[in-house]
């Protein structure tokens, strides 16, 4: 079963294409305990895991027939995605969180949110959610909006791509001090997995009347 097309972006508008990956090395590996919450690391030849830090950077890059900006920033990834959606041209909202793994169960997949009305109670879910969402890479979060095509995806990368008014969000973040440079995640790398969030992940399931669907091709890379 697909999820209905109005509310998921088209594969080939965001093809991943033009990508760079870095598969051979890359670590898929749990890392519990890390100070301060990350959900990736940097791994050493000894395989010990460091934490990484973006520096706060973006910069544009082609996807598919677009652009769209790749977003690194130091911390506090879910104030920034807040900023973002603040300015969508529409204070209707949606959610599209993508499960890609469980501690509690669930099966993996696409859950969807009802229509979000006003960008407060966007802002109460996401922030009342922070601390999982910026922790733990069993997941990713899409906001998107029925009535535009701006689209926010924050992935298990600690990354964040933007899609549709491109230079509204720019500004936003040079405002914000951040340098345009392009960068990507670390090789090798960790993901951090910790199954003392289970508790998080059933609170957020009960949130909302989440409408499943299966996952798609490359949901595991956005």
């Amino acid at each position: 079963m697909k999820s209905p097309e109005l509310h998921v972006p088209d594969s080939d508008q965001f093809s991943n294409k033009n990508l760079i990956r870095d598969t051979e090395f890359a670590s898929e590996s749990s890392t519990i305990g890390w100070q301060p919450m990350s959900k990736i690391a940097l791994l050493d030849a000894e395989g010990n895991a460091h934490q990484y830090d973006y520096g706060n950077v973006y910069f544009r890059q082609p996807c598919g027939d677009a652009e769209r900006l790749v977003i690194g920033p130091t911390g506090r990834q879910v104030e920034l995605i807040d900023t973002l959606a603040s300015t969508f041209p529409t204070e209707r909202f949606y959610i599209l969180y993508v499960l890609l793994m469980s501690h509690a169960g669930r099966s993996p997949g696409r859950y969807q949110s009802p229509i979000i009305e006003s960008h407060e109670q966007l802002a109460q879910f996401i922030r009342r959610f922070q601390n999982f969402f910026e922790g733990d890479a069993r997941h990713q979060i899409w906001i998107a909006s029925p009535d535009s095509r701006s689209l926010l995806v924050y992935d298990q990368h600690d990354i964040i791509f933007a899609y549709g008014q491109l230079d509204r969000f720019a500004a936003q973040l040079d405002r914000a001090g951040y340098r345009r440079a392009e960068f990507w995640f670390p090789t090798p790398h960790s993901h951090r997995y910790d199954p003392a969030n289970v508790n998080e992940e059933d609170e957020l399931m009960g949130y909302f009347d989440w409408q499943y669907f299966d996952l798609q091709p490359g949901d595991d890379w956005p």
